[in-house]
Parts: structure tokens; sequence; C-alpha cells
């Protein structure tokens, strides 16, 4: 192999080199933002949890204040009519 043939074969090999090297930057920086994005879909996740679970919460809290007012409005009604006009 001649010095010009070794030359250019360096040259043509470093181009092919410097685009896998950028390919390669490049699925890093996008494996970095799909971390990114999971872990922002995980937060997301976890904050609708919480919120299935206050809700749930709260459903059974109005639940207990139905069933409490069905209780409370005979006796209402019955006190009721012993208020002065």
């Amino acid at each position: 192999m001649t010095d010009t043939e070794y030359l250019r074969l360096v040259e043509f090999l470093g181009d092919k080199f410097a685009a896998v090297d950028r390919r390669s930057r490049r699925l890093e920086r996008l494996e970095q933002e799909c971390r990114v994005i999971l872990q922002g879909v995980r937060r997301t996740e976890a904050r609708l949890v919480d919120e299935q679970i206050r809700r749930e919460v709260l459903g059974r809290r109005v639940d207990e204040l139905e069933r409490r007012l069905e209780i409370l409005q005979p006796l209402i009604q019955e006190l009721e009519p012993r208020l002065p006009d």
C-alpha cells in the first residue's frame, strides 16, 4: 500500500468513524431524553394514584355525610314545627 493509498484509507475511515461517533452521541442524547420523559411519566402516574386515593377517601366521606343527613333529616322535620314563628 502506498502512502497516498494509506492516507486516503485513513481519511475514508476517519469520515466513517466520525459519522458513527455523531450517531452515537445523538443516540446518547435520545436515551437521556427518554429517561427524562420516563421519569416525568412515573411522577405523573404517582400523582394520579395519589389523586385517585384522595377521591376515594372523599367519596367515602361524602357517603358518610349523606348517611348522617338521612338520620338527621327526620329529627329536623320533627323539631321544625316546635320552633316559634
